[in-house]
């Protein structure tokens, strides 16, 4: 049990737990994240798989952290304004955390949003992600409009998914 707590403190030590930091745009060159996902089942989703037409959302989360939870609570509550968007929520927690995260927030009712694990930390590496929630939006040319860390509301999120689809 000491091993958890120790590996806890460790964790929100090196990735914290904000409710808001200003918006960092991005120059569009940034490419787009291929990467496996574990979901709750224990099939795996490869981020590679998004129809070419679907803007992407990759929400990086804390089980535990409130201000993710603030953050996915929007965007369940404006659901139907996110509609036509992937989601990708992705965490390191353990299964078990995610299970619960996802229970908590009825998150199988959701086509368009799938919860897993990103088992290598390869999200958080290729944004360098400090702190959570932390999310990146790509549009539908897979090009990045614009990343956040902390809470965004859900129509700053449809904004920049919709941001700049002229770039072919």
């Amino acid at each position: 049990m000491d091993t958890v707590k120790l590996f806890v403190a460790i964790f929100f030590a090196i990735v914290g737990c904000t409710s808001d930091q200003s918006g960092i745009a991005d120059n569009g060159k940034e490419h787009y994240p291929v990467f496996e996902v574990l979901l709750q089942d224990s099939t795996t989703v490869s981020t590679i798989n998004v129809p070419k037409s679907e803007p992407v959302v990759f929400f990086c989360f804390g089980t535990y952290c409130q201000y993710s939870r603030v953050q996915m609570n929007d965007i369940v509550s404006n659901i139907d304004s996110l509609n036509g968007i992937q989601i990708f929520a992705v965490t390191i927690s353990p299964i078990a955390e995610l299970k619960d995260f996802c229970r908590n927030f009825n998150l199988d009712r959701y086509p368009n949003i799938k919860t897993g694990i990103d088992r290598i930390g390869y999200f958080p590496q290729h944004h360098k992600i400090d702190v959570v929630p932390y999310i990146a939006v790509y549009n539908a040319n897979k090009i990045l409009t614009g990343t956040h860390k902390g809470y965004i509301s859900s129509s700053q999120i449809r904004n920049m998914a919709y941001a700049g689809e002229d770039n072919k």
